[in-house]
Order: structure tokens, then C-alpha cells, then sequence
């Protein structure tokens, strides 16, 4: 009896080892490849995840595989916490997708470092501003567009609107985006940058042109064409509003766009902001960019790959249809003639400008502290216009 029980021992831990050694081996060959999102709509997310399994599962069929060998994961970043400090450690993404401006700028100094960079074919369908947008050194790109938001002005066709300016200016990515906008749009292209730069470096109150942007809005609202509330109106308000009121303007982004009920838009025509005196004109159009991370040879070869299907004609297809932003090929299929018209007047115009918001702030709270400050000094020319 005692022979047996030693016997069942003896055969119960070589079993176990067998089996830790197969497990080992399994997850030692199933490669894993991380993906990281930061200040990415959420359509986004879900559509890079899409394309990334889809050429995935291509490849492993290539190789008379049923299943990818290549496994997936995928990490949300928080917008609280500078990107830099959450793009090392251990778990390091081997791809970063995020939208023009302080964030990426951060990403891209740690993919030069990683010498992280692909090949620069990937541009070649690209309209040439679209292309110039990519971050390119050593005949290497280190951030790759793949996708362009727009900030735009949806104005109401129809006679039976109000006559008013409507924004979720509560959302204050959205309220220093329209900052930024009207930034280019009345002071022109030069004083937009320097204005992404003031805004890194020094409080609302401390910059002339913020006092400039808050006085012009001060005015619209003193004159009933700006409301007031709008600066503290959140994306919910504003659907009401569109769908009960419909203003004759509403500034958002494409992205929020893509959001709202067809019916209460379908009488809508998209605009960028007008200028009454700028000829040299640059869009705010963040472009969500696909940043290699890694430098390693497998996964450079991987993302080689990937990036190379998600910018053909057939990736940049799906991504702008599954999206509704506009894609980065020259040719590729748009889903309406509003994310055609983006490609179109980025192409034709100059550099896309990414959003003030994107472009100054390392963290959410720093963004939120400004746009509270901004929102203040409207207030005060608001309050000194009508005495």
C-alpha cells in the first residue's frame, strides 16, 4: 500500500511537471503584442483592435495556421498621468496610437530612443501635407498617421434655426480645441503655434492672445449669438439642443459627429472656421498616429506588417468606414462627403494643426485648470461689456 501511494506520488509529479512544462512552452510561443491607446475615441480603439486580429489571423493562414500565434493585448492609458511615465517599466506597448500634439511628441522622443522607427513606404500614398504630418528621422518614421479628426463648423442649411453658436464648451478639450481654431482662423497660422507654445508655459491670464480670444467671445455672447451656458454646456446638452433647437452653427468634432442622430444633422452642411483675412490657412484636424514602440527586430518586423496593411487602400478603407474620420490615403473610400471634404481641405490647405488641447497639456487636470481659467475671463469682459 505504501509502495502504490509512493508510486502515485512519484507519477502525480511528473504529470505536473509535464503539464508546467507544455504550459510554459505554449505561452513562450505565443508571441504578445501590446497595443496602446491614449485620448482615442473609442470608435478608434475598436477598429484598430479589428484590423490588428484580422491581419493577425491573415498572417497565421499564410502560415497554414487555424490561429494566430500572436496574442493581443491592449492597454487604455490614463490621461491624468504624463504619458512619458506610463510608457516604461515592464510592460511596455509595442505600439502607441494617440492623437497629435504634447502626448505624442513625448512618444515619439521614446521611439527614437528605441530606434523604433519603419519604413517610410508606408507614406507613399498619402497626400503630401498628410505625409509632411508623419514624424520622420534617418529615412525612419517614428509616428505614422493613420486616421484625421476635424474640428468643424456644422452650419444649418435650413431657415427655421436659431440663430445661434452652440459647443460643448463644458468638455474642456472641446472648449480650448475652439480656442485653438479661432486662434488660426482670425490671428493666423504663425500666432496659433506660438499660442500651443504660451499655453505649455504660462497661465491663461498671462497670455495676450487668450485676453484677445476671450474678448471676441465676450462680445458673441453679449450680443446674443454666443450663450452663454455653451461654455459650460456638456456633449448630452447639446444633442438636446441640436435636436429641439437647431442652432444655425455648432462647432464639435467629427469624431462627436459621428455620435449624434442622423435626422436632426442630415440638415447640416460641415465648414471649417471661416477667416475674414488669413489666405495661409492650417486646419485644427488632430491625426491619430500609430507610434512604434519597440525596436526589437520581431517586432519591428511585425509592425512593419501591420502598418503596412492598415495604410493600403483596402485598411484605410475600412478604418475611415468604420470610423467616419477621414483616412490618410489619397484614394481610399470614405464613408460620406464629410470625411472626404477633411482629406480634401487638409490636403489643399497646409499642415493639420492639432487641438490646443492635444498640443499644450501633459495631463487632463492641467487642461481642465485652463479651460476653468479661460472660461472665467470670458466672463469678466462678459460682466465689463455690460456695465
Amino acid at each position: 500500500m505504501n509502495i502504490s501511494r509512493k508510486h502515485l506520488i512519484i507519477t502525480l509529479a511528473i504529470f505536473l511537471v509535464l503539464t508546467a512544462t507544455l504550459i510554459t512552452f505554449f505561452v513562450l510561443k505565443q508571441k504578445i503584442f501590446t497595443i496602446a491607446f491614449y485620448n482615442t475615441p473609442e470608435s478608434v480603439q475598436k477598429t484598430i483592435i479589428k484590423a490588428t486580429e484580422d491581419f493577425f489571423l491573415a498572417q497565421s493562414k499564410i502560415e497554414g495556421k487555424k490561429t494566430s500565434s500572436i496574442n493581443l493585448k491592449t492597454l487604455a492609458l490614463s490621461t491624468e498621468q504624463p504619458i512619458n511615465k506610463q510608457l516604461t517599466g515592464r510592460n511596455k506597448p509595442d505600439l502607441l496610437i494617440c492623437p497629435a500634439g504634447y502626448a505624442a511628441n513625448q512618444a515619439i522622443n521614446l521611439a527614437q530612443i528605441n530606434k523604433a522607427g519603419v519604413s517610410m513606404e508606408h507614406l507613399s500614398q498619402m497626400p503630401s501635407f498628410v505625409a509632411d504630418s508623419a514624424s520622420i528621422k534617418d529615412k525612419k518614421v517614428f509616428a505614422l498617421p493613420l486616421l484625421i479628426d476635424h474640428y468643424e463648423l456644422a452650419i444649418n442649411r435650413g431657415k427655421d434655426g436659431n440663430p445661434q453658436l452652440l459647443l460643448a464648451g463644458g468638455n474642456p478639450q472641446i472648449l480650448m480645441a475652439f480656442v485653438g481654431a479661432i486662434a488660426e482662423s482670425q490671428f493666423g497660422l504663425e500666432a496659433a503655434k506660438e499660442l500651443i507654445l504660451d499655453c505649455q508655459e504660462h497661465k491663461a491670464q498671462d497670455i495676450p492672445l487668450i485676453h484677445e480670444i476671450a474678448k471676441i467671445l465676450a462680445n458673441a455672447i453679449t450680443q446674443g449669438y454666443l450663450p452663454q451656458q455653451a461654455l459650460n454646456m456638456n456633449q448630452e446638452e447639446l444633442i438636446f439642443y441640436i435636436e429641439k433647437s437647431s442652432p444655425n452653427h455648432v462647432f464639435m468634432p467629427l469624431s462627436f459627429h459621428r455620435l449624434l442622430p442622423f435626422e436632426p444633422l442630415k440638415k447640416y452642411d460641415s465648414h471649417f472656421l471661416p477667416s475674414p483675412k488669413q489666405t495661409i490657412r492650417a486646419l485644427t484636424a488632430p491625426v491619430y498616429y500609430g507610434i512604434p514602440l519597440s525596436g526589437k527586430k520581431k517586432e519591428i518586423s511585425t509592425l512593419e506588417g501591420l502598418f503596412a496593411q492598415l495604410t493600403s487602400i483596402e485598411g484605410q478603407g475600412f478604418l475611415s468606414q468604420a470610423t467616419g474620420l477621414a483616412p490618410t490615403h489619397a484614394s481610399a473610400p470614405t464613408p460620406d462627403v464629410q470625411a472626404d471634404d477633411v482629406r480634401y481641405w487638409v490636403a489643399a490647405t497646409n499642415l493639420p494643426l492639432p487641438a490646443l488641447s492635444d498640443a499644450s497639456f501633459s495631463t487632463s487636470s492641467e487642461l481642465a485648470t485652463f479651460a476653468s481659467d479661460f472660461r472665467n475671463l470670458v466672463l469678466e469682459y462678459v460682466h465689463s461689456n455690460s456695465r
